[in-house]
């Protein structure tokens, strides 16, 4: 659970060359984690769209203590194979808090392979402790009403942070 500098992180993965290359298709739209009844509101499809293209620009709504931080994720308790993202909260005016999880290889944040995660009706739990490529790590668990989520950290402070601020009643 690393923070990274947030500035240079935007920059280097808007200026890649996958998220500028004018001859390459437009990258496919974060995949969203909404509550269906978040859904049915009438004005839920635009908001949908404007948080779809709002993830990696939005520092200026995040959370400074939960930006720019790595996590292990991985979906659902029987995939074994956990995976390092780049993890920021950030505030929208219809959504609420979204959780947005960005691929991160070789020290660089691909900002067009994102999933975000509206917090909005989302259970957080403490979940023990596992040995993981030589290394001690925390695990937590955020479930949606889609989907679950498993996250490691290196250190069980930075869990208890994290447990404490996604559980926040929304």
């Amino acid at each position: 659970l690393t923070h990274l500098p947030w500035g240079s992180v935007v920059d280097r993965a808007l200026s890649s060359p996958s998220h500028n290359s004018q001859n390459s298709p437009a990258p496919p739209p974060p995949e969203v984690d909404v509550p269906e009844s978040v859904m049915k509101h009438p004005e839920a499809k635009r908001s949908l769209k404007e948080l779809q293209r709002y993830s990696l620009k939005s520092k200026m709504n995040s959370d400074a203590e939960f930006t720019g931080m790595m996590l292990w994720v991985k979906r659902g308790k029987l995939v074994r194979r956990w995976r390092q993202r780049f993890v920021s909260i950030v505030e929208h005016r219809f959504f609420g808090e979204v959780l947005c999880l960005f691929k991160y290889d070789n020290n660089v944040v691909d900002g067009t392979n994102s999933k975000l995660i509206v917090l909005r009706n989302t259970r957080c739990t403490r979940e023990g402790e596992i040995d993981a490529q030589y290394e001690r790590r925390y695990v937590f668990r955020l479930a949606s009403s889609k989907k679950e989520y498993w996250f490691s950290t290196s250190d069980a402070q930075k869990r208890e942070k994290w447990l404490q601020r996604l559980s926040v009643p929304r």
